[in-house]
């Protein structure tokens, strides 16, 4: 599979970064729910997470799969090794406006 949603986080397979990398995410945690506080995690399996230059996005390469990402309302999603662009969700609004997806 190469596109997962888990929420308002959505995992896609890539063959390389399109957005220059900044750093380097070793906290696991992929992203924070607004409302609830709950977390986007990976909780299985070795992965290396880097930053970019855009907040909402982040990207995963999986070194030795697969890589499970938790989250305490969504449930669990296996990622198989290779690298995954994460990326936050947007919707439009009532207005037409576009939006990130609160979680």
């Amino acid at each position: 599979m190469d596109q997962v949603q888990q929420g308002d986080v959505l995992f896609q397979r890539v063959k390389q970064p399109t957005e220059k990398q900044t750093g380097e995410n070793k906290s696991g945690v992929l992203a924070y729910g607004e409302v609830t506080g709950h977390t986007h995690k990976i909780v299985g399996g070795k992965a290396l997470v880097t930053t970019t230059e855009r907040p909402d996005v982040q990207y995963l390469r999986v070194l030795m799969g697969p890589v499970e990402v938790a989250h305490e309302e969504h449930g669990t999603v296996t990622l198989d090794e290779g690298l995954w662009r994460t990326s936050r969700v947007f919707e439009f609004d009532d207005e037409e406006e576009l939006r990130v997806v609160i979680d």
